[in-house]
């Protein structure tokens, strides 16, 4: 990440008398963000995994069904398989 932003930074070009003023691209508002830098450095990726949970969480069904689908989604279930990565063992 770090030679990334350095990269970037090294290929700006300046002009003499004209005001310098911060303008970040990859936002609509031209302000830097945290989320739109993350946004940046990880692709379409994180904007599909937005879609998918901001379905998720706008679907019309019990917030029971909802949270149960949002552990689906992360793999955060109690499954035998997440435990034994979790805890190295499990007992049945």
């Amino acid at each position: 990440m770090e030679e990334q932003l350095i990269q970037m930074i090294s290929n700006q070009r300046f002009r003499k008398g004209h005001l310098d003023t911060w303008l970040w691209k990859d936002d609509d508002d031209g302000v830097f963000s945290v989320k739109s830098f993350y946004y940046k450095l990880q692709g379409n990726f994180v904007e599909e995994e937005d879609k998918v949970f901001h379905m998720l969480w706008n679907t019309k069904v019990t917030p029971k069904a909802r949270f149960l689908g949002w552990r689906i989604s992360l793999d955060k279930l109690p499954t035998k398989d997440n435990l034994i990565v979790r805890r190295g063992s499990t007992t049945t």
